[in-house]
């Protein structure tokens, strides 16, 4: 869809400006949260410390980085049965290679996604989860994808789509 809007012949260009895109809203979220959670910061003593102040964490100290186990499940909403395929190689390509995703034995992702406040994480992983449902829905699919942390009992979820119509 989003390559006929942009007038492109081929959707490896188009896959080039959106993933362009999600790289700049993924910045956009991550200073957004830097400003929620400003890093800590100390005031200078007029006389001298009797002992060393420790030093102020940076941003980049306070990042962490958290294992998600991402779910892909996707179902064709046509009788033709194509588009699955091809909503899964949009999202293997464009999608998971944002957060370094590689395929386990079950056939799920492990994910590695950088975050600063737990907030800042529940917003990454809905964002991933909208944009794994976003290319669902260009190619008459709907996404049933879930995804948990690693070492924890944490899942979200994010259902689109209408369900199939029964005759």
């Amino acid at each position: 869809m989003t390559q006929r809007l942009m007038g492109h012949a081929s959707v490896q260009t188009t896959t080039v400006y959106v993933t362009a895109e999600q790289q700049r809203m993924r910045r956009e979220l991550g200073a957004y949260f830097a400003k929620l959670d400003p890093p800590v910061t100390h005031s200078v003593p007029v006389s001298p410390p009797k002992s060393r102040p420790k030093p102020v964490q940076s941003v980049a100290d306070a990042m962490q980085t958290a294992a998600v186990i991402l779910t892909l499940k996707i179902e064709d909403l046509t009788k033709h049965g194509h588009g699955r395929k091809h909503a899964r190689e949009a999202i293997a390509y464009a999608v998971l290679p944002q957060f370094d995703a590689k395929q386990l034995p079950s056939g799920e992702y492990e994910l590695s996604v950088p975050y600063q406040t737990e907030g800042q994480l529940d917003a990454l992983v809905d964002a991933l989860l909208r944009s794994i449902a976003q290319e669902a829905e260009e190619r008459d699919c709907r996404s049933l994808s879930a995804a948990r942390l690693a070492d924890d009992e944490r899942v979200w979820e994010y259902v689109t789509g209408a369900a199939p119509e029964i005759e």
